[in-house]
């Protein structure tokens, strides 16, 4: 089975959108078939050199990586870089059906870059491509409809997205499968205890340790929650991954003139795989994204897994892109934009270290198998059952 993922993310960068091409990539080579991911190459003097990408992503099951070639320079996203990509995936529909008559099965999570490869098939009429849409969220507009009508095949990180797609369109069950953003099944081997986890980041303070990883920017709704519960929980040390040198300053420089002692800011990590470091390091994990930064009933961070695998509670609202791994078993919710309520939820779980230790624990049990591999079995087998 021949699968093209096509992403507008360029994956020189571990960015966690990039995490999720890969992986999904990684679960369907594991699964037996022969992938390859298709990406625009961003010409920056920090990129990670390709011959690094796997190791950098931990990535184990190698895959082919045809990287577009592009004159981007700092970003592969904008509208300027997305009609760039349209054309160049215009000229890929007519290198792949110049290929052997097998079936082919054509992936993108940019709902725009199927858009160029159903135009050309109506022209073309190559019966032995499959076109399928991999969801992260929702939009209603022209070339949104067009693709969704005219897709063969609809993959969706949750059943959010799901169940809208199916009311909107009228889509069969039969033609979705869950992708959810998984956890590989090497990191599912290669857990790390809390106390060699804080050695290696070197924590050594008897705080309570609060972290959040993901991105950091200016401006951002959710950090500021956060840096709130840390000026009133100041019984807790707040740990900050991710963001550029200046970021990293800016909140320094904010912590320091808010007397807001508490707070470490690591800036952004090259290696992506000392994220989990400060994941299992933690004795409380924050997920508070919110309406201001994201499409909250569509968004399904990819930390969710991985917090879930490190055993440590993780605290967060409550939102539908979420409720296919979170329940009141396996994380402690709290009000979405209320900083009140999150300081409280804090201040509950560093009190009651037993219930906070069982949610944890029961997270992870409950995510031991959401990995890439099995999730990437349950694809191509309903391509399978559809397209043979």
């Amino acid at each position: 089975m021949k699968i093209s993922l096509f992403s507008h993310y360029d994956i020189q960068r571990p960015l966690t959108n990039a995490v999720a091409d890969m992986r999904l990539c990684e679960g369907l080579a594991e699964a037996g078939a022969e992938v390859t991911l298709v990406v625009p190459e961003v010409h920056r003097s920090d990129n990670i050199p390709k011959e690094s990408v796997f190791d950098v992503f931990n990535i184990k099951t190698k895959f082919s990586i045809k990287y577009l070639q592009t004159n981007f320079r700092l970003k592969s996203t904008g509208k300027l870089n997305t009609l760039k990509l349209l054309l160049k995936c215009s000229s890929e529909f007519v290198r792949i059906t110049k290929e052997n008559a097998q079936t082919k099965y054509i992936v993108s999570r940019n709902i725009y870059l199927l858009f160029p490869f159903l135009l050309l098939n109506k022209l073309y009429n190559k019966k032995n491509l499959k076109f399928i849409t991999w969801s992260h969220e929702i939009s209603n507009n022209f070339i949104n409809k067009f693709v969704y009508k005219r897709a063969d095949f609809f993959l969706a990180t949750n059943s959010a997205i799901k169940e809208d797609l199916m009311k909107i369109y009228d889509i069969p069950v039969n033609k979705f499968e869950i992708t959810l953003n998984p956890i590989s099944s090497h990191q599912v081997l290669n857990l790390l205890t809390k106390e060699k986890a804080r050695k290696q980041i070197k924590y050594f303070q008897d705080k309570p340790l609060v972290v959040y990883t993901g991105k950091l920017f200016i401006g951002q709704k959710e950090i500021s929650y956060i840096l709130m519960a840390a000026s009133e929980v100041q019984e807790c040390t707040f740990l900050f991954t991710g963001g550029k040198p200046d970021v990293k300053k800016y909140y320094e420089n904010y912590c320091a003139s808010k007397s807001i002692p508490n707070c470490i800011f690591t800036g952004y990590l090259h290696n992506y795989n000392d994220i989990k470091l400060y994941q299992f390091a933690a004795d409380i994990l924050v997920s508070y994204y919110t309406k201001s930064d994201h499409l909250v009933d569509y968004n399904l961070p990819s930390k969710i897994c991985e917090y879930m695998l490190s055993g440590n509670v993780m605290i967060t609202p409550r939102y539908r892109a979420t409720k296919d791994l979170l329940n009141v078993n396996n994380a402690y919710f709290v009000n979405y934009e209320n900083s009140a309520s999150l300081i409280k939820g804090i201040k509950f779980l560093i009190n009651n270290r037993k219930f906070a230790q069982k949610l944890g624990k029961q997270a992870r049990d409950d995510v031991i198998n959401t990995t890439s591999n099995i999730i990437g079995k349950n694809i191509i087998e309903s391509f399978k059952r559809n397209f043979h």
